[in-house]
């Protein structure tokens, strides 16, 4: 079976807690969904929420799946 070049692709989001990253993880491994992912932890971020700045910390995911499987 061969794939083209851009049905690849990286799926990158970031979530509250390392936890809560392997446990999407996890479900998108055992959906097929993704070929394999990183988590980057403890990041911080820095974003508008309600009118103001906010800063957390977060961990980064960075996912390896395929277009067709992107929903």
């Amino acid at each position: 079976m061969t794939h083209e070049r851009s049905d690849f692709i990286i799926v990158l989001t970031t979530f509250s807690s390392e936890e809560e990253a392997e446990s999407i993880i996890q479900q998108a491994l055992d959906e097929k969904l993704i070929a394999c992912a990183n988590i980057n932890p403890q990041v911080n971020s820095f974003f508008h929420w309600n009118g103001q700045i906010s800063r957390e910390k977060e961990s980064i995911v960075v996912m390896k799946s395929r277009q067709k499987l992107f929903k």
